[in-house]
């Protein structure tokens, strides 16, 4: 009733349409599913597919999990895939690999539902032509029963060509599944597990050698209409629990197949062949044990990419050779707690636990002298951090740009100490004996020199802008990270970073002095990220991480990021976790300490440190091992 409907409906619409033939070979052809071969059967095997045939070609877009729904008993969609042919929709269901067939499509004894989505759905299946079906279709069938002495499986290669197992691999590592091949899906309810079996020489403590049967379990992983795949894993047997698996001994096994009792069968019961002999040999190769010692000399494996989740960044010391907290004396007591700066600014001398500058928010630092921002954890500038020299010829008068204000007052008196000059030479016979950021930064304050000095005990990040019309110092116990702009008549910076510099800073000659007692007034987390360790090798395992480290009164942390190689290009980034050998299929690693100090109180000062790391990892074998002749079986 429906598809005359719909023809009545074309026909109509024909005839309003100016200029439309009157003729019923113009109006387009229905889509129409002329046979559904599985339609109110009570005997489909479970492998077998169904087969709808239509009228017209099919439009592959249509065909949807909406479009076609096949459900089982529970009204849960069917596991399987679909086939698109021009005339014909296939669809083949999941084959099972457990012998009680419950993973496969179609269960046992089953009864199941085939809906066909059509006028007037508009989701639903369509020809080449953009035609819907006529109408939705619903239909049943049953699948065959157990108890109903037919097979449960359709032979798809009805041939006396019997189906083979291949050994894939003679050549393994110790933890290495042994699997095994088929070029036809395999019938599960017939593996034997008792029917493979492996065994191994073993030398007795009277020096007697003798073969031992090493427990097997066997499972089928694949089973797909092309093939399938029998992996065998060496278990510890009863001894430790029966799906305990066990790493094999690096030498010689012999897997035994009796050809003259295997009962594996192909699906629709077509005896399964051993093609090779009854014994093979597999060779175990031992694994390869590839390690990296880090001992922080050098700085090749440090990676410079900020960690924004922590305080500031931990000094990779490669004098020392060690990763630790540089933490300034000179970041203050932070007895103001958090502050943002916004607005006119008129303290000197700002003691805070973290300073930051809102993105879009002006500052304007508006004291004389010297102006000190400290604080002992990071210092972001995300808005505008200005100050101005508002007497004397250094003035920077209002409209002038930087570029023309440091070409007029070049040449001026330099406001710097002489221990800041490029020109700097120590006294002689002491060449490491610079000043001490500390004991320079009292001597500025005494003088109040026009200054603008700002200190981050972790990292000082300016995002935004940072404008000095005097001298400026940059300090961070971790690094100095200036991916926005600073302009300043002259900039220095102490230690690492650096950034967008106008113009550019030079590296003040000064040492970074750490305090005595530890006056935090919170915890603080610095932390460091190495770059890719990536084993020119390859990796078939992580095996694990071993620092050494001294916690001092804080704490040390390390974790792990992996990343998998992804085909056919690209990466996948897991972690970070905590134990390396959770990295499993990943071909790089990085690691990444984090190192914590407590809050104190007068506590003395006893930072964190990290001496070495070692890396290790089980390479992939490269060949077998020296044969050992052996007797024979």
């Amino acid at each position: 009733m429906a598809a005359r409907s719909f023809r009545l409906g074309l026909f109509l619409l024909g005839a309003l349409v100016p200029g439309a033939c009157d003729s019923r070979d113009r109006l387009p052809k229905l889509l129409e599913l002329q046979s559904f071969l599985q339609a109110g059967r009570s005997n489909v095997a479970l492998n077998e597919s169904l087969v709808l045939h239509f009228s017209e070609p099919l439009d592959r877009s249509s065909i949807h999990a909406e479009s076609v729904r096949i459900t089982g008993p529970d009204g849960e969609a069917v596991d399987g895939r679909f086939e698109v042919l021009p005339y014909q929709l296939l669809f083949h269901p999941e084959l099972p690999r457990s012998p009680d067939l419950e993973d496969g499509g179609f269960l046992p004894g089953q009864d199941y539902r085939v809906e066909l989505a059509g006028f007037p759905r508009p989701d639903g299946i369509r020809s080449q032509t953009q035609v819907p079906l006529a109408a939705t279709l619903r239909f049943s069938f049953r699948t065959v029963g157990r108890e109903a002495g037919e097979s449960l499986f359709l032979d798809l290669f009805p041939t006396d060509d019997p189906p083979y197992l291949l050994l894939e691999e003679s050549i393994l590592g110790p933890l290495s599944p042994i699997r095994i091949q088929c070029g036809r899906p395999l019938d599960p309810t017939t593996l034997e597990a008792s029917e493979f079996e492996l065994r191994a020489f073993r030398t007795t403590e009277e020096n007697t050698t003798l073969l031992d049967r090493i427990p097997l379990r066997v499972r089928l992983v694949e089973n797909q209409r092309d093939g399938a795949r029998i992996e065998l894993r060496p278990t510890w047997g009863e001894a430790r629990g029966s799906q305990a698996l066990r790493a094999l001994d690096p030498g010689t096994v012999y897997l035994w197949i009796d050809p003259t009792r295997l009962s594996l069968c192909g699906l629709g019961g077509a005896p399964v062949k051993w093609r090779p002999q009854a014994t093979v040999e597999i060779e175990v190769v031992g694994p390869r044990v590839g390690r990296l010692e880090e001992d922080f000399s050098s700085t090749d494996l440090r990676s410079p990419e900020a960690l924004f989740d922590l305080d500031g960044t931990a000094f990779w010391d490669v004098e020392a050779g060690e990763v630790r907290i540089r933490y300034p004396r000179a970041a203050g007591d932070g007895r103001e707690g958090e502050v943002i700066l916004q607005g006119a600014e008129p303290r000197k001398d700002v003691h805070a636990e973290l300073i930051r500058v809102r993105d879009a928010a002006q500052c304007d630092l508006v004291g004389e002298g010297t102006v000190v921002l400290r604080s002992q954890g990071a210092l972001w500038i995300d808005g505008n951090l200005r100050r101005r020299v508002e007497t004397g010829e250094h003035a920077w008068q209002q409209g002038e740009s930087h570029a023309a204000w440091r070409l007029r007052t070049r040449g001026v008196q330099d406001w710097s100490v002489p221990s800041m000059g490029p020109d700097f030479e120590p006294p002689r016979g002491r060449p490491r004996d610079l000043q001490v950021l500390s004991a320079w930064l009292a001597s500025v304050q005494e003088r109040d020199l026009p200054w603008t000095i700002l200190i981050a005990g972790g990292d000082l990040f300016v995002q935004g802008e940072l404008e000095v019309d005097g001298p400026l110092l940059l300090v961070a116990g971790g690094w100095v990270r200036v991916p926005g702009q600073v302009a300043s008549r002259e900039a220095w910076i102490l230690r690492e970073g650096g950034g967008s510099f106008d113009p550019a800073a030079s590296e003040a000659r000064l040492v970074i002095d750490e305090p005595s007692e530890n006056v935090l007034r919170r915890p603080l987390t610095f932390g460091v990220l190495s770059d890719r360790v990536r084993p020119p090798l390859g990796v078939t395992r992580w095996r694990g991480a071993r620092p050494t480290a001294r916690p001092g009164s804080g704490a040390v942390r390390l974790r792990f990021l992996g990343e998998k190689d992804l085909f056919p290009s690209g990466t996948e980034v897991f972690g970070p976790v905590q134990e390396l050998s959770l990295l499993e299929g990943c071909q790089a690693v990085r690691f990444r300490i984090d190192l914590t100090l407590p809050a104190g109180s007068g506590d003395p000062w006893d930072p964190p440190t990290v001496d070495s790391l070692e890396v290790s990892w089980y390479e992939p074998p490269r060949g077998p091992l020296p044969r050992t002749p052996r007797s024979g079986l």
